[in-house]
């Protein structure tokens, strides 16, 4: 299985970079008391990336980005004791360009009690054209010097409580500046899954007023709100008393592995669901064939492969529930990382536990071995 049993205790989750893992995976674990048994409505925004929660060993929620994530949410059915949250952190890489560079990885934020709440339905409403970089410097993709539309989308609400507010937006078509109470606080980018907390100081007493201004066309920026953006109320910790730890992602040694098969009571169906390794071995390679060779990961998840102790690379091949995610299907086997005269091990991650029996290694198109 993939769970680490090398966790260092750490006061609050941090970003991956500041606990000595700027790349890869690497595991964060919580430990709570609840005072009774009850479903928790927990919010994970300030996590980058996918995670993946397992409650008490048991695959939990998958939240993030892409395929067969979801955003930010999750539900925690906590029992009337000591309850372990173990988290999988998969950092995905950062950004080359645009106006995220430098953004924290991993899980660098409390998981916090959140309620939706109600903002009611946007509308246009006038306002004056604002210069975005009057805002934030320097603006990435931001050909000149240009004013927001006049026509703001505005939300008007009252929030009385002294928790803040966190608007979600799923996605957005353009540039905008997010106004509080007729404050510019923030650039809200083109493409990206936003999320922006509202203190409550930010927020004040009287009635609020929430307005997007956005160099694009107003109509379209509304629409996209309607359907992508949501309000949540932050209330609490998930506990007042909480005992974080990370793990760094690596290898198991060789001694962890055990062997499939009836002697050994193990198939390889009962593992999927969770994060495993797996190792096998092919080969030798042919030292006088000319065409390349692949792993095909086509029956897989969503994983690391390594061949002989070198990184292969990523795959994303299946969601958990098995839809595939194009295009990618196999990865390249370097040659000058193959044995001609002994058998060539891969050892392979999978986030699901997706299991390799129908992997195989590849010749150009041609199926040379099974793996």
């Amino acid at each position: 299985m993939g769970t680490s049993d090398r966790f260092a205790s750490i006061d609050s989750p941090v970003p991956m970079q500041v606990l000595g893992a700027p790349t890869g995976y690497g595991w964060m674990r919580l430990k709570f008391k609840s005072s009774a048994a009850k479903s928790l409505r927990v919010s994970a925004f300030d996590c980058s990336d996918r995670v993946h929660f397992f409650l008490d060993s048991a695959p939990l929620a998958l939240v993030g980005r892409g395929p067969g994530a979801s955003t930010g949410l999750l539900t925690i059915p906590a029992k009337a004791k000591e309850n372990t949250l173990v988290c999988l952190i998969d950092n995905m890489g950062r950004t080359s360009e645009g106006n995220a560079l430098g953004e924290p990885k991993g899980l660098f934020g409390p998981l916090t009690i959140a309620a939706p709440f109600k903002a009611g339905t946007p509308k246009l409403e006038q306002g004056a054209p604002i210069d975005p970089l009057s805002v934030r410097k320097p603006i990435f993709d931001l050909e000149s010097a240009g004013h927001t539309n006049p026509r703001r989308v505005t939300w008007h609400f009252h929030h009385r409580k002294k928790t803040p507010l966190v608007l979600v937006i799923e996605s957005f078509p353009t540039l905008g500046v997010l106004i509080l109470n007729d404050k510019p606080i923030a650039i809200i980018p083109a493409g990206t899954w936003e999320r922006v907390v509202l203190s409550p100081e930010l927020l004040g007493k009287s009635a609020t007023s929430l307005q997007v201004a956005v160099l694009g066309d107003p109509d379209t920026a509304l629409a996209s709100l309607k359907a992508s953006a949501a309000f949540y109320e932050l209330e609490q910790p998930i506990a007042a008393k909480a005992a974080w730890a990370f793990a760094k992602w690596e290898p198991p040694t060789a001694t962890k592995f055990k062997p499939l098969g009836k002697s050994t009571g193990l198939a390889a169906s009962s593992l999927k669901g969770a994060p495993v390794w797996w190792k096998g071995v092919f080969g030798p390679a042919a030292p006088s064939s000319t065409e390349p060779l692949y792993l095909d990961v086509s029956h897989l998840s969503k994983g690391v492969a390594f061949l002989n102790g070198h990184h292969l690379g990523r795959y994303f091949s299946n969601t958990a529930d098995g839809k595939p995610v194009p295009p990618q299907s196999r990865l390249y086997l370097p040659e000058p990382w193959l044995k001609h005269d002994h058998p060539n091990e891969v050892v392979l991650f999978d986030e699901h536990g997706f299991s390799p029996e129908h992997c195989s290694i590849l010749s150009g198109q041609a199926r040379i071995s099974s793996h």
